[in-house]
């Protein structure tokens, strides 16, 4: 079963290669078991460690590179793109309206990262998001009968 076998690989990533590393340079460069995702480096109420980035809430998705400055959070309104909004767990409103903290219950559709669903990247939600608001802008609205 493939669900089964990626839940042994991040049991595996997360015992065996990430949480053993303590130091951050040396954690953003090791490779996870399948050879292309790296290990993430996180800062956690004046905790540090090294995990595999995979479902780590509330505290995101984990630094990809180790910097002498903490990383400003910012606000899900500054994110511009639907990529880095999903990444930094807020919720990406089609149409134009922008990334939010909130999703929004009676508008456009809402866009959130699929970290429950193994079928799904983040790039796939955004694709969809694309092509609703295609959808809707070039098709729809369109239509006047």
């Amino acid at each position: 079963n493939d669900v089964c076998e990626e839940m042994r690989e991040e049991n595996d990533d997360h015992y065996l290669i990430c949480s053993r590393i303590t130091d951050c340079n040396e954690c953003v460069e090791t490779f996870k078991s399948n050879g292309k995702d790296k290990c993430r480096w996180y800062e956690l109420d004046g905790d540090q460690l090294c995990d595999t980035g995979i479902d780590m809430y509330p505290y995101g998705n984990g630094e990809t590179s180790c910097s002498s400055e903490p990383p400003l959070k910012k606000d899900c309104e500054d994110y511009e793109t639907c990529n880095n909004c999903l990444e930094n767990g807020c919720f990406m409103h089609g149409r134009g309206l922008g990334c939010d903290e909130y999703e929004i219950a009676d508008g456009p559709p809402s866009y959130t990262n699929p970290i429950y669903n193994p079928d799904k990247t983040i790039n796939d939600v955004c694709e969809e998001m694309r092509e609703e608001n295609d959808d809707h802008y070039l098709i729809c609205s369109r239509i006047t009968d």
